[in-house]
């Protein structure tokens, strides 16, 4: 066939793919069997009353498991595929697992309902023999409540109601933050200032799974049962949140990209921007960023660990 030709067909054929994924979704939107998935509200309500650890499964989680392509922060690691589908798949009372509700939200812009079409096509039609219908989920956003993109439908005043409840989680607690060593969590913000002790264990922002062990290794060596461990380090939190919640008595949640999630809301904006000194692998390098500030000998004094 002639380049020519092919440019012609071109468009015609990303239409049709287009028309595809639009009927694919709303074959499964309006006849599928949808999974059990808790309110916000309820996930928030069923961690602190069992006190139960947080394994979250969000999109990129789900390509990773599939062994389809790596992600952002993330290598493909046939390992990390087997890992990350034994723990999702895990029936245990001390560990919620948590997934996205995938379609469920309205509100969605054209562009973000053609992603999530997209998406089903692609990925998210072949997880479905995974899923557990009679198991009732937690759900994975409950730490991604901004999405800037859909900022003209937000009532900024009931999120600030919601944040409120989410902060309950870990109110009072002594709190380990287990993240990659840009993302510094609770800096430049309050989200965390309802808490009786900060710690911090540093580890690579970039494909943390390849030293998960030494991960595992270290929050067991300085964490209690009276702590709360707090991971922010993509699928591989996923993963150690159900190794740690199993075989251990500690209380872990996947708290994901909370911290830059609500520094989004707080300045209301309108795309994903960076963050100065945080590492933020949704937005692009021309995105802008949002400045803040934090005392560096503080935040020093709370690293009780490094895992390089």
């Amino acid at each position: 066939m002639s380049t020519l030709l092919k440019n012609l067909l071109r468009p015609a054929w990303y239409k049709l793919k287009e028309l595809a994924y639009g009927l694919f979704y709303l074959r499964y939107k309006y006849l599928g069997t949808k999974p059990k998935i808790l309110s916000f509200d309820e996930t928030i309500q069923y961690i602190i009353k069992n006190r139960c650890s947080v394994s979250r499964f969000g999109d990129g989680e789900i390509v990773l498991m599939l062994k389809q392509h790596k992600i952002g922060f993330q290598e493909l690691v046939p390992q990390l595929s087997v890992d990350l589908l034994n723990s999702f798949k895990v029936n245990d009372p001390k560990v919620l697992i948590c997934l996205k509700g995938l379609f469920f939200n309205s509100k969605f812009g054209s562009d973000e309902r053609k992603f999530y079409e997209y998406y089903y096509f692609e990925y998210y039609r072949h997880f479905l023999r995974h899923l557990n219908f009679e198991y009732v989920y937690g759900a994975a956003d409950l730490t991604r409540f901004y999405e800037p993109s859909n900022w003209k439908w937000t009532d900024y005043d009931k999120l600030e109601r919601y944040v409120d409840r989410l902060k309950k989680i870990w109110k009072g607690q002594n709190v380990i933050f287990v993240e990659g060593n840009n993302t510094m969590l609770g800096i430049g913000n309050d989200l965390y200032d309802n808490v009786n002790s900060i710690r911090r264990i540093l580890c690579p922002s970039q494909n943390a799974y390849s030293v998960k062990d030494q991960i595992y290794q270290s929050i067991v060596k300085n964490a209690t049962e009276d702590d709360l461990v707090l991971l922010a380090l993509g699928p591989t939190a996923s993963v150690l949140a159900v190794e740690l919640a199993v075989s251990t008595k500690l209380w872990v949640i996947d708290i994901g990209h909370v911290d830059v999630v609500y520094l989004w809301m707080k300045n209301r904006c309108k795309y994903k921007m960076n963050i100065e000194g945080k590492h933020v692998n949704e937005a692009s390098e021309d995105a802008g960023i949002i400045p803040i500030r934090y005392n560096k000998d503080i935040y020093k004094s709370q690293i009780i660990d490094e895992v390089r």
